[in-house]
């Protein structure tokens, strides 16, 4: 809305918005790789869903604070401690729980033991 006043720091959700594109690429490129060699591998999953999550989460980083510049943040250089450390924890979080999620959905169409 035009007259609505900005979030100071509303750009952590266009991290984790970030985080969760590159994630889903990453899932897709694992899926399609263990399409190929017919077993799936959670270690190409992590491979694939850790830097790209990362990086997911610096574009969205880049994006919030070339969108907020009254914030401070510059969009690209040094990251400070604190948008560090929100981005960690958001790549740390996402992954832990983006391969529960695909381990949870693997077992339940596969069965049980996990590794597929």
């Amino acid at each position: 809305m035009p007259g609505s006043p900005r979030r100071k720091f509303g750009f952590p959700l266009l991290m984790l918005v970030g985080f969760c594109v590159g994630a889903s690429a990453a899932t897709a490129v694992a899926f399609g790789l263990s399409a190929q060699a017919g077993r799936f591998s959670y270690t190409t999953l992590f491979d694939f869903v850790a830097p790209l999550g990362g990086l997911g989460a610096y574009i969205g980083h880049i994006v919030g604070a070339s969108r907020n510049p009254e914030v401070g943040f510059k969009p690209l250089g040094p990251l400070t401690p604190g948008v560090l450390m929100v981005g960690g924890v958001i790549v740390l979080v996402g992954t832990v729980i983006t391969l529960a999620v695909v381990m949870g959905i693997m077992t339940a169409i596969k069965g049980y033991p996990p590794p597929h």
